[in-house]
């Protein structure tokens, strides 16, 4: 993909959770099964970081970009985000 193809899918909504999922695959090279395990605690904002089970069960530290914590921080901040966090695992471990 080009720069223009990125720019054109992130404006192609403007909901916080399709950034993510865009820019997991753009800028941290996630593959969508370990977007689709990922948990908030797997994150780490203030280091840039994200810890994955990756292929072949492999643990990796991921780097994170400033776009991709801008989206993150904007996608936890979301009231229903809030609301499934503290109701589905007492605010442990909720999916994004």
């Amino acid at each position: 993909y080009t720069a223009a193809h990125l720019r054109a899918l992130l404006a192609a909504s403007d909901d916080p959770a399709d950034t993510v999922v865009v820019l997991l695959g753009a800028h941290a090279g996630l593959r969508i099964h370990e977007m689709a395990r990922l948990r908030w605690r797997q994150l780490n904002l203030l280091e840039h970081e994200l810890a994955v089970l990756g292929k072949g069960r492999k643990r990796a530290t991921v780097a994170l970009s400033d776009a991709l914590v801008e989206a993150l921080e904007r996608l936890k901040a979301r009231p229903e985000t809030r609301r499934r966090s503290s109701t589905k695992t007492g605010g442990r471990d909720a999916s994004f």
